[in-house]
This record gives C-alpha cells, sequence and structure tokens, in this order.
C-alpha cells in the first residue's frame, strides 16, 4: 500500500484545517430552539403565580442553606460519639456530592416532583379522599378517618423515597450505610441528617440559587408581553361576555375565565416589581451566601480535624497490651 506523506509544513496545514472545520462544526451546533410562550393567554394566565413563586423559591432557599450553615456550630458537640468513622471525610464527600453531576440532576428532576405534588396538593388529596371514602363506604367502615390515614402515608411516602434517592447519589451516605453499625444508632441517624443537610446546602449555594435566578431572570424578561398578552385576552372576553347570541351556559365560562384573567392582571405589576427588586440583589445575594458557606465549613472541617487528632492521641496513650 502505498503511503502519502506531507512535507512538515503540509502536515501541519491539513491538520489546522481540519481542527478548524471541527471547531467551526461545533461552534454552530445549535440546541433545541423553545419560542417564547408569553404570547399564549394559558401562559399569561398564570404567568404572575409562576414569577412570585420563582421569587418566593429564591429567598427559601437562601433562608434553608442559612438556617443549615448556622447548625454547624453545634457540630461535632453534639453529635455523639463517633471515634469509628472518619467523619471529617463524610462531611468532605457529602459536600462534594451536593453540586456534583449526579446529584444535581437527581436533585433537578425530584424539585420538579416535589413542585408538583405541592401545587396540585389540594386536588390530589381531594380525590384520594374521594376514592378512599367510597372503599371505605363498601365495607362499612369510616371513610373519613381512613381517607386522612391516606393521605398522610401518600405524602410520607413521597418524602421518603425523595429522601431515598438523594441519599442514593450521595457518596458519603453510601459508606454511612456500610460504616454506621460501627457506632450506636442515634448517632448513625443523627449523621444521616448532617450530611444530607450538608449535600442539600452544598446544592443551594453552588447550583439551586443560581438555577432560580437564571430562571427568573428569563421569566420576568417576558413580563412585557405577558402584561400585552393579558390586555389583550381581557378585551377579548370581554366582548364575548357581552354578545347577545352567546348561551348563557358559554357567558358564565367566559365570565369566570375572565374574572380570572383580571385578577392576575392586577396582580402583575407587584410580582413584577417584586422579581426586578429580588434580581437587582441577587448576584451580591449569591456571593455572600457562598462566602458564608466557604467560612463556615471550613472552620466545620477544621474542628472535626481537631476531633480525629484527639483520638489519635489518645490512641497513642493507651497502653501497648504486653505479647
Amino acid at each position: 500500500m502505498t503511503r502519502t506523506t506531507f512535507p512538515l509544513p503540509a502536515f501541519a496545514l491539513v491538520a489546522s484545517l481540519a481542527l478548524s472545520t471541527v471547531a467551526c462544526t461545533s461552534s454552530t451546533q445549535k440546541g433545541p430552539e423553545v419560542a417564547s410562550a408569553a404570547d399564549q393567554t394559558s401562559f399569561a394566565a398564570s404567568y404572575p403565580d409562576r414569577l412570585d413563586d420563582l421569587t418566593k423559591d429564591m429567598d427559601d432557599q437562601e433562608t434553608e442553606a442559612r438556617a443549615i450553615i448556622a447548625s454547624w456550630e453545634k457540630v461535632p458537640a453534639d453529635t455523639g460519639n463517633t471515634k469509628d468513622l472518619d467523619v471529617k471525610n463524610l462531611f468532605e464527600k457529602s459536600d462534594r456530592a451536593g453540586r456534583s453531576d449526579g446529584y444535581v440532576s437527581e436533585r433537578r428532576d425530584l424539585n420538579r416532583v416535589k413542585s408538583f405534588f405541592t401545587e396540585e396538593k389540594d386536588e390530589i388529596n381531594r380525590r384520594l379522599a374521594g376514592t378512599v371514602d367510597r372503599a371505605a363506604q363498601q365495607k362499612s367502615c369510616d371513610g373519613k378517618e381512613m381517607a386522612g390515614a391516606a393521605i398522610y402515608g401518600m405524602k410520607e411516602a413521597i418524602d421518603k423515597r425523595i429522601e431515598h434517592r438523594l441519599r442514593e447519589s450521595n457518596e458519603a451516605q453510601v459508606i454511612l450505610e456500610e460504616e454506621g453499625p460501627r457506632v450506636d444508632k442515634a448517632v448513625q441517624d443523627k449523621l444521616e441528617k448532617q450530611l444530607d443537610d450538608v449535600a442539600t446546602a452544598s446544592f443551594i449555594v453552588h447550583v439551586g440559587f443560581a438555577d432560580t435566578r437564571q430562571e427568573l431572570t428569563d421569566r420576568r424578561s417576558d413580563a412585557g408581553k405577558v402584561q400585552s398578552t393579558l390586555d389583550g385576552a381581557i378585551k377579548a372576553e370581554n366582548e364575548k361576555a357581552n354578545d347577545p347570541a352567546r348561551p348563557e351556559a358559554s357567558k358564565r365560562v367566559v365570565k369566570a375565565r375572565l374574572a380570572e384573567l383580571q385578577k392576575q392582571r392586577q396582580a402583575m405589576d407587584g410580582v413584577v416589581q417584586k422579581a426586578t427588586q429580588s434580581l437587582q440583589q441577587a448576584e451580591q445575594r449569591g456571593k455572600a451566601l457562598e462566602k458564608e458557606y466557604d467560612d463556615k465549613f471550613k472552620a466545620l472541617l477544621d474542628r472535626l480535624q481537631k476531633e480525629k487528632d484527639k483520638e489519635k492521641e489518645k490512641e497513642k496513650e493507651k497502653p501497648k497490651a504486653k505479647a
């Protein structure tokens, strides 16, 4: 087989062109294009509530992270006897898990699940209670009492499965599951909660807060178009409501929809202003939260290291067993 050879300059030119082609191809590839829904009435009708929820979510995440960070002051003093475990290593791994791809992906998915059940809680509970009540009546049982138990059981099951899925994505929890029996059950349970909290705070500080900030920024940019959409929809529904040829049954539906649109339109200015103010402070808040996390987590690790060193010294001081 004849092999073509290039002088060095020619080879360099060919390689350069090949790499340029790859680079150009990569840079021009487009991701999925999702069109704005701001001109759709169905989107506009729920926009104020969703924008307000995002603003509150950013506040709630910051509050939750700060509460967890503050709780570290009590660690390791109130954890119990953990000398048979490398607690510092567990905390470090839990911190890394909270910002790692596997945990982050799982948490984002589960946050959507939690949001769905929170938003639909009343309707889901109503339907579940109705189903249980009907089944109980057929067995001559107290349907209301059974329905309450079923609703509580469903919520608890969902919360437990979410907790389980997140722990499966946290290497520190996997290690603790294996090594935990070395310590008292109460200590193991407390460590599980502490490791959950570290991963949660790490996620919020490094990923979650920024996620919500970006989503709020994107949604806030739709405000002007949504306002126009709501104004147009209100005008159209008013015309339908005053149409003498429209059946009364249809008018009732139209008037109910009109009332909801007017309610959302009235809420627009307030929620948009609130979101705007929150976004103006978001970058500074995010940086302050990250600094507080880093400082307090480092102090926590230092305390855990001191405890570890103390245990080593105690082991050295123990009299050696005679041969």
